[in-house]
């Protein structure tokens, strides 16, 4: 460590610049704060533990290009120098100073390493030691520190791997040495030179069942209550877009929500009835285990595995990179789109599969779905997801929402023009639950629907006058809520979407590019 000490030059006369000043130089009476607190340390024998990164030209072993840093261990400074410099730095006319050099003398403890070692019998020697030196006996430690530290990494570090309890930040490999991010969804992969050559030349199928974490189930991934079957979908939609509820012979329903013209968003509902989440469970356990999921920004709460499959090509095992798995989800995904969706020309030959493990929201993503269609599959804990297509919905100005919702079943919207309104409204059925149909408020006490569209100033509550009511602002996004087993599928515009994360979730998206 070096310090300038500053000595102020005498009166005297000036002296020509070929001549070099005589400077008596002399230690400064403070020294530097981090003197000062090393010294502390000195006095009262208290360990350091030293961290050397590989700019520094101190590191005594040679590593490879990935480790930037490395910690040496504890050390004890057993003894402290200091010693001037020779060189002579102008400051100004009037000062010149000398560098003072701070020397110190550090001792290995053993310590800290047994939480790190395989063996236990390397805490004998440092761990940047020549194996050759190793054979010549034990170094001298200066004081035995095992029994005080068990690692000189944070445990969590150390800790195994349980996801559903708590998403680690990073870990320590045991078998090279090197801390790792956590980067990966569910594995724990090595990213040292050593680890990768021997994952390279290794069996690759004991290797790759050695880097598989434990999986979580789905009763690990949600709480009690959210496992309980449930009746009607929450779900929320702007007061023009219309809803078609279909059910099937299996019980899966379709409520299909009519956005705009020739825009649709099917909610595929099993009412989370473990009977109709069969096939999704099976792809949660599969997922975790074979595809590695990984994230690039370790800001990022997602982790995500896509691919373009070709089609034609049938048999995965032209792709070995791709897992037998993906096919299956590509079979799934078209399922869903043509039995639920009912969508004539489905095609997928893009998949993604994107997870997280932490609750959060994001905004301002947007699901392709205007030349093809898109379908997500929810897998785990509950999604809220808010969707808005980008040709916006259809208005329909209205007195409240009870004059909207209590409107016979099989009544329809025809596309018009409102009065002062230069967006045309979408042909959409309405569907009214049967409880809402016996509350008193029957299609009778209503105002018919044409008037609204065509706009009425009675029926619309907009005549001119006193009395007269201001429509009301629909809301601006469409909001659905997945469970597992659920899915969305989405056609005939972009949509902008909001994820709101509730949990541990992974969502399988099938499009075509």
């Amino acid at each position: 460590m070096v310090s300038p000490s500053l000595v102020p030059e005498l009166d005297t006369p000036v002296v020509s610049s070929s001549t070099p000043p005589e400077i008596q130089p002399r230690i400064p009476e403070q020294r530097p704060f981090e003197i000062e607190t090393l010294d502390q340390y000195r006095m009262g024998k208290i360990p350091l533990l030293v961290f050397i990164s590989r700019e520094s030209g101190l590191l005594p072993v040679q590593l490879p290009p990935e480790y930037a840093y490395c910690c040496l261990g504890l050390f004890f400074i057993s003894d402290l120098n200091v010693d001037m410099d020779n060189t002579v730095i102008a400051i100004s006319k009037t000062q010149r100073c000398e560098r003072i050099r701070w020397r110190f003398t550090l001792n290995w403890a053993p310590g800290g390493e047994e939480g790190l070692w395989k063996n236990i019998n390397e805490k004998s020697h440092p761990w940047w030691i020549d194996p050759v030196e190793k054979e010549a006996g034990p170094v001298k430690a200066f004081r035995d520190l095992s029994t005080l530290y068990f690692s000189f990494l944070p445990l969590d570090l150390l800790a195994g791997f349980k996801p559903s309890e708590c998403f680690p930040r990073g870990w320590y490999c045991r078998n090279c040495g090197m801390l790792n991010a956590q980067r990966c969804f569910r594995h724990q992969i090595c990213q040292s030179s050593m680890c990768k050559r021997k994952l390279d030349r290794g069996k690759a199928t004991a290797i790759f069942d050695a880097l598989i974490c434990p999986i979580d189930s789905l009763q690990a991934l949600r709480g009690p209550h959210h496992c309980l079957p449930i009746r009607d979908p929450i779900d929320s939609a702007p007061l023009s877009v219309g809803k078609i509820d279909s059910s099937w012979d299996n019980m899966m329903r379709n409520l299909t929500y009519q956005v705009n013209s020739g825009v649709r968003v099917h909610h595929v509902f099993t009412g989370n009835q473990g009977i109709l989440q069969q096939d999704a469970t099976v792809l949660l356990l599969k997922i975790q285990n074979d595809v590695i999921l990984s994230r690039s920004d370790l800001h990022s709460p997602y982790f995500t595995w896509s691919t373009k499959l070709d089609r034609g090509s049938g048999d995965p095992v032209g792709q070995p990179e791709i897992p037998r798995l993906v096919f299956d989800i590509q079979d799934i995904l078209l399922h869903y789109m043509q039995a639920y969706g009912e969508v004539n020309d489905a095609n997928i030959n893009h998949i993604m599969i994107q997870a997280w493990a932490t609750p959060g929201s994001r905004r301002g993503a947007v699901f392709n779905a205007k030349s093809h269609v898109v379908t997500i599959i929810c897998l785990g804990a509950e999604v809220v997801m808010n969707l808005v297509p980008k040709r916006g919905f259809a208005e329909i100005p209205i007195e409240s929402a009870a004059d909207h919702m209590e409107i016979d079943s099989e009544r329809t919207l025809s596309a018009t023009q409102l009065d002062g309104c230069s967006e045309t409204l979408a042909t959409a059925a309405v569907v009214v639950p049967d409880d809402r149909c016996q509350t008193g408020l029957n299609a009778a006490n209503q105002p018919d629907p044409a008037s609204l569209a065509l706009g009425d100033g009675k029926a619309a509550g907009k005549g001119k006058g006193t009395g007269g009511k201001k429509s009301k602002q629909a809301p601006l996004e469409l909001s659905v809520t997945l469970v597992h087993g659920d899915a969305i599928i989405l056609e005939g515009d972009d949509f902008e979407y909001q994820i709101k994360r509730s949990g541990t979730t992974i969502l399988l998206i099938g499009s075509y590019e």
